[in-house]
């Protein structure tokens, strides 16, 4: 295969088109024609081919993967299920994790302490509730053991009383038995066992009802 002709896109300067015998052929990434040393006369072969579209698809994924953590960090397993939903093959996804970790863009320690810090501000909730989420997007029971005790208090009542706190205008005006019912149910989904949420219950209710 002679290459005729290699010419910038007109609607993306990154990428440029492939001419073979005069005829569009395939686009490239722009910087790997320079690696390449892609030109006229160029001669490629079905091996080398092969090799270049792979190496241009790697770059797609990885391209695509840098545009989904401009919105916010994310695991490689999460990253791995977006290019799947893409088209991308599991080898291709792969090879772009090992370019992106070894760039530093992702990590998924990193991950797992920006997600327990981001709960513990804006969304308190338990260690089995973050233990779960963690586990869900794909980071790995040894690093969200070692990233939870790291960050995490021991002692989950103050964390829970947070979490209480904010819902108590969603149970205002209710008895007790609704009150500890739904408060309760609340805070187990957030991931506290009945030993932290009983008293952080009885000393919301106690207050209310002081207030009363």
């Amino acid at each position: 295969m002679l290459v005729s002709a290699v010419e910038v896109q007109a609607r993306n300067p990154d990428r440029v088109n492939v001419h073979v015998d005069g005829v569009y052929a395939f686009s490239l990434n722009a910087l790997l024609a320079l690696e390449l040393h892609l030109g006229r006369g160029s001669v490629l072969d079905p091996a080398t081919l092969k090799d270049v579209f792979r190496r241009d698809e790697v770059g797609k994924a990885v391209e695509a993967c840098v545009r989904l953590l401009g919105f916010r960090p994310r695991t490689e397993v999460e990253l791995l299920r977006r290019l799947a939903q893409k088209g991308f093959e599991p080898e291709i996804g792969h090879e772009a994790m090992d370019r992106l970790r070894n760039l530093g863009y992702v990590d998924d320690a990193d991950f797992a302490r920006f997600w327990v810090s981001n709960r513990e501000r804006f969304k308190p909730m338990g260690a089995r509730r973050i233990r779960y989420e963690l586990l869900q997007k794909g980071v790995s029971r040894e690093t969200a053991d070692e990233v939870m005790e790291e960050q995490l208090p021991d002692d989950e009542y103050e964390t829970a009383l947070r979490a209480a706190r904010s819902k108590m205008r969603t149970y205002a005006g209710t008895d007790y038995a609704t009150f500890h019912r739904r408060m309760g149910g609340y805070l187990a989904r957030q991931g506290f066992g009945f030993d932290t949420s009983g008293p952080v219950m009885r000393l919301l209710w106690a207050e209310q009802d002081g207030d009363a």
